[in-house]
């Protein structure tokens, strides 16, 4: 039997703004291939954890791995946990992907030239190679046809795909995605949610903050439901949906589903 390869480590991290507490003692597991989605009450931690696993945040305490790897941090000669050189940092984010509320496009810049400007000045890719990568990419989320638009002539729904592509173009080891229905217009959210799950049947390593409760049914593999910084569940969507453990997560299921 072959074991799953793990992909994200989270043990123990804890993280505070001011005199705030947001994750306390945060632990979680992510093998390859697998879909996690987090779902909580607003202000549970779960933006704060994807922002400390990309290391947009820095964490006090614990330590967060991809592929085996620390996040922005090492052990110095003494065995002490320090903040990593910004070299190894950026090294190290290559292989995390972060989907984004509000697209972050650049704006000046086509929706092919979004996708392109990372392989070309990150991953050392040259420009043929990274146009011909990019108009795939552009087919692969249904927007063949809008490699010369720029974000401002794009809707929402759109615009999110082209940062979904943008992505992808980095090929990392881990995909994750902050709640990236949440600014759109109702008739847009199918079309992103569409390609979501297609990545989700690719075998990608996903870890999606979401209330779109029919995309984590159909496609998460785990569910995690955060409360005040901690995991109150951690199962399968439909065992944490039919049998919670805890009247924390009943109560705040009653209001969702």
């Amino acid at each position: 039997m072959t074991l799953p390869i793990g992909v994200l480590s989270v043990r123990d991290v804890t993280k505070s703004f001011g005199s705030t507490p947001v994750l306390r003692g945060m632990s979680m597991e992510v093998t390859q291939g697998e879909v996690v989605c987090i779902i909580g009450p607003s202000g549970s931690g779960k933006t704060t954890l994807l922002r400390c696993i990309a290391h947009l945040e820095r964490i006090d305490g614990g330590i967060i791995e991809v592929n085996g790897q620390a996040i922005g941090y090492r052990r110095n000669k003494k065995g002490k946990v320090v903040e990593d050189s910004d070299r190894n940092v950026a090294q190290a984010r290559r292989a995390v992907g972060f989907v984004f509320q509000r697209f972050n496009l650049f704006p000046h810049l086509t929706a092919l030239e979004n996708i392109t400007v990372g392989p070309l000045h990150v991953l050392g890719v040259d420009k043929e190679q990274a146009r011909s990568e990019a108009v795939v990419l552009l087919e692969r989320v249904g927007l063949s046809d809008k490699g010369g638009n720029y974000p401002s002539e794009l809707s929402g729904g759109q615009q999110q795909r082209v940062a979904i592509a943008r992505v992808l173009a980095m090929r990392p080891a881990l995909m994750l995605f902050d709640e990236p229905t949440s600014a759109l217009d109702p008739e847009m959210i199918d079309e992103v949610l569409l390609v979501m799950r297609e990545l989700a049947l690719e075998n990608r390593t996903m870890v999606v903050v979401s209330h779109e409760m029919g995309f984590v049914r159909g496609a998460a593999h785990r569910l995690v439901v955060m409360d005040a910084g901690q995991v109150l569940e951690d199962g399968p969507p439909e065992q944490v949906f039919a049998n919670p453990r805890t009247e924390r997560t009943r109560r705040f299921l009653a209001k969702v589903l």
